[in-house]
C-alpha cells in the first residue's frame, strides 16, 4: 500500500511512514430474513480479493423470529429460527450474536430484580404491569436462546430488547 517518493532528492517508502494496517471492527445487521448466505458469499469474495484478513464478524446482528419447531412458518413469512442463524453465525466465526425481532408470542426473559423489589421486611414484591393479555401463558424467549446455546457456536449470544446496549468486543487479528 502506498507508492514510493522522492523528496527533495530523498526516497521515502511507505514502509518508512505508514503504520501497519488495522482491522476495524466487522458488525453486520440482517432482519427480516430468511436466508442471509449472501452475507457469507461477500465476506469470501471480500477475502479472496484480500480486502478482509480473515472471513470474521465481530458482531452479527441477526433475527430470530420464531423457534425452531416453526421453522416452515418462519420461512414463509420470511424470517429466522435460530438453528439457521446459528449455522451461519459459526460459518462467519461471529464472535458475538445479538438476537432480535422476536415474536409477539414469546415473553421476555426477566431478570430476577427486573420485576420485584425487595420490601422492608425482605419478602419479595412484585411490580410489574402486565395487561390482561401478557397474563396468558406463552412460551419464553428462553426457548430461542436455548436453542441457540444447543450449536456448536463458541461466541456470546445475548437476546436483543428495546433500549439495550451492546459492548462490541475488542479487534482481534
Amino acid at each position: 500500500m502506498g507508492k514510493t517518493v522522492v523528496i527533495d532528492g530523498k526516497t521515502v517508502r511507505p514502509e518508512d511512514v505508514l503504520k501497519p494496517r488495522l482491522r476495524g471492527h466487522r458488525i453486520a445487521i440482517m432482519g427480516d430474513t430468511y436466508d442471509s448466505s449472501e452475507l457469507l458469499r461477500l465476506m469470501q469474495v471480500l477475502h479472496t480479493a484480500n480486502q478482509i484478513t480473515s472471513i470474521t464478524l465481530d458482531t452479527l446482528v441477526h433475527e430470530a423470529t420464531l423457534d425452531d419447531s416453526l421453522y416452515e412458518d418462519a420461512l414463509s413469512k420470511g424470517h429466522s429460527v435460530p438453528r439457521v442463524v446459528m449455522k451461519l453465525a459459526c460459518q462467519l466465526n461471529v464472535r458475538q450474536l445479538v438476537l432480535t425481532h422476536f415474536s409477539h408470542r414469546y415473553d421476555r426473559i426477566d431478570s430476577p430484580d427486573e420485576n420485584t423489589i425487595k420490601s422492608e421486611i425482605g419478602e419479595q414484591v412484585n411490580h410489574s404491569k402486565k395487561s390482561k393479555n401478557d397474563k396468558k401463558n406463552k412460551p419464553s424467549l428462553q426457548i430461542i436462546l436455548d436453542q441457540a446455546k444447543s450449536t456448536d457456536f463458541s461466541g456470546d449470544i445475548i437476546l436483543a430488547d428495546d433500549q439495550l446496549l451492546v459492548k462490541i468486543p475488542p479487534v482481534t487479528q
